[in-house]
């Protein structure tokens, strides 16, 4: 998928392969909520705002009346002191929206060592959450 898929969506150029139509979006930089459309293609947002986009192929997907806001970022978190294995807190912080978050591996690697935080790291790959670095 390049950018430039991307753009030709959002300028209306290209058909998206979905669309979340008339949510309340989040936006969690302004702290605004607004009705907007959601054009996606190839499982990434092109666009947010006012579509017409519709029939065909398309996948609709109705969101009137709902909230719809992006996957959120942990901060600071130590995954260590949750007491959970790497699946159960990947399944914790996806359940509640967050779909990425930081990670040092600091208290595996102080009580395991370098296995230990290959054996996590290799754990937390096979789950959705997206690991930042």
């Amino acid at each position: 998928m390049s950018r430039r898929e991307l753009i030709d969506v959002a300028l209306g150029k290209a058909e998206p392969d979905m669309v979340i139509k008339g949510g309340k979006i989040v936006d969690v930089c302004t702290k605004e909520v607004y009705r907007a459309d959601i054009l996606i293609k190839n499982g990434r947002i092109a666009y947010v705002g006012q579509s017409n986009a519709e029939g065909g192929h398309l996948k609709v997907l109705d969101a009137k009346g709902k909230y719809v806001t992006p996957g959120l970022i942990e901060t600071h978190l130590h995954s260590y002191e949750t007491h959970l294995n790497m699946v159960e807190f990947a399944k914790a912080l996806l359940s509640r929206g967050t779909t990425a978050t930081p990670e040092a591996f600091y208290g595996m690697g102080v009580v395991s060592g370098m296995k230990g935080i290959k054996f996590c790291m290799e754990e937390l790959r096979r789950t959705p959450l997206r690991v930042l670095s």
